[in-house]
């Protein structure tokens, strides 16, 4: 997956502009344990979750580390407990489905400059 959506190399602090894992890793996540391995690594990541990565979550899967993308090309489907993205900066969030939520789908808390793209909610 070549495109990283929301990146502006001439003006990357604009309003609405993010960089997310700018410098770092492209990081593929086959399974759950992947992506959420991924999501908790220190420093810039694109992660790039594949269809099988989703699930039954128990738990919300969680962005608790700044400067990462997530993109979901293929779609992604998180079930039951959704998304939530908590004192982190810059990241952005593309492709991704939840459904059959029992709560919030989507939960940013505490976190500035997020970008949440091309969702599906239902």
């Amino acid at each position: 997956y070549t495109a990283r959506p929301g990146f502006n190399p001439s003006q990357p602090f604009q309003p609405g502009a993010i960089t997310g894992g700018m410098n770092g890793p492209t990081i593929a996540a086959h399974t759950l344990d992947e992506l959420r391995a991924a999501l908790d690594l220190p420093g810039p990541a694109w992660i790039i979750a594949s269809p099988t990565a989703g699930g039954h979550l128990t738990e919300r899967l969680e962005i608790r580390t700044s400067n990462k993308t997530l993109i979901a090309p293929d779609g992604l489907i998180i079930r039951h407990k959704g998304l939530r993205i908590d004192r982190a900066m810059n990241v952005a969030v593309y492709g991704l489905t939840i459904r059959d939520v029992i709560g919030d789908a989507i939960e940013i808390s505490e976190s500035r400059v997020v970008s949440v793209v091309g969702c599906t909610v239902g």
